[in-house]
């Protein structure tokens, strides 16, 4: 009976639809096997049976390795698609996807999920190789972008629902640092939260500054009227602009 536990099979093929290896309790620790939908599976067991590593190639062609906790739910994969774009997955307790990193030909980053599989953090490098941060809101829109661009200037971004940009802040090749606004206003606040000076947009979409008083009624507007006249107004009676040199006068 000895010689026989250690006898030795030797063959050049050997062709069966499952390979069971098994432990000293004549458990099954590692099963090589084809499905019935034709994927090639590896599975790994632990000493109470239960699944912990799987490696396989689905119907598509896309090989995978996943891991599985001790209660058999799935906790992390790695695959590649069958676009050759390589994946990494992590999960939580609950088998829910949290975490994603891969590259694909476009861009490569990492990818943070909510417990509704929704997308709310994002980094990554685009295809230009420019760095660039994403958050989003639970629709998975865009709502903030923080990067640099392809000449290496810092910028931040505020989107709106649309995702159409709205505020930027950013530095330009020159050095100097640039807020633009999209048909926005900023305004700047006293101690209380009042807004006291408020720069923006009319009626009409022209440019405007406000300046309020403690109770954030404007005192002195400076602006356009709706028939395009350059002015500034007193407590709503209009005076003259002051004659001021233009920028080519100033430079000489």
């Amino acid at each position: 009976m000895e010689n026989a536990e250690h006898e030795v099979l030797r063959a050049k093929t050997v062709r069966t639809r499952k390979v069971e290896i098994v432990d000293a309790n004549d458990n099954p620790r590692i099963v090589l096997f084809v499905s019935d939908d034709g994927e090639p599976r590896i599975c790994l067991y632990d000493a109470t049976q239960r699944t912990r590593l799987e490696i396989r190639i689905n119907s598509a062609g896309e090989p995978s390795l996943t891991l599985y906790d001790t209660g058999e739910q799935l906790r992390a994969t790695i695959f590649m698609t069958d676009t050759n774009e390589p994946f990494i997955e992590l999960y939580d307790h609950e088998g829910k996807p949290r975490i994603t990193i891969g590259s694909h030909e476009e861009a490569s980053g990492l990818w943070l999920y909510d417990n509704l599989n929704k997308t709310r953090l994002a980094l990554g490098l685009n295809a230009d190789g420019t760095p660039v941060i994403w958050l989003c809101d639970v629709t998975q829109r865009a709502c903030l972008a923080l990067g640099l661009n392809s000449g290496g200037e810092p910028g931040l971004t505020l989107c709106d629902s649309g995702e159409r940009q709205r505020a930027t802040i950013y530095v330009a090749n020159t050095g100097d640092p640039v807020f633009e606004l999209s048909g926005g206003t900023l305004a700047i606040c006293d101690t209380r939260g009042k807004r006291r000076i408020i720069l923006g947009f009319g009626r009409m979409g022209e440019p405007a500054l406000w300046l309020n008083d403690a109770w954030e009624k404007p005192q002195i507007v400076l602006g356009f009227n709706d028939e395009g006249e350059a002015g500034i107004w007193l407590y709503g009676q209009q005076v003259e602009p002051p004659n001021l040199p233009n920028l080519a006068e100033t430079d000489e």
